[in-house]
């Protein structure tokens, strides 16, 4: 896709919208099957989550806010 937008004169900037639109029929038919069926919008329930990534890290304190 990137050598064909390459071709046709795209920038990256225009690449990187050009695949953010190739994406939404495909989210726009799940979310329509989602309400259709009546399920909208599921969620896991916390307790049926298994996280697998990395340890929680501790963040920095948030700076003040600026006066003003």
């Amino acid at each position: 896709m990137a050598r064909v937008l390459t071709e046709l004169g795209f920038g990256p900037p225009q690449m990187y919208v050009t695949s953010l639109i190739s994406f939404l029929p495909g989210i726009g038919a799940h979310m329509l099957e989602e309400i259709e069926s009546g399920d909208r919008f599921r969620m896991l329930a916390p307790d049926r989550e298994d996280y697998v990534g990395p340890a929680r890290r501790p963040l920095p304190p948030r700076a003040p806010p600026e006066p003003g």
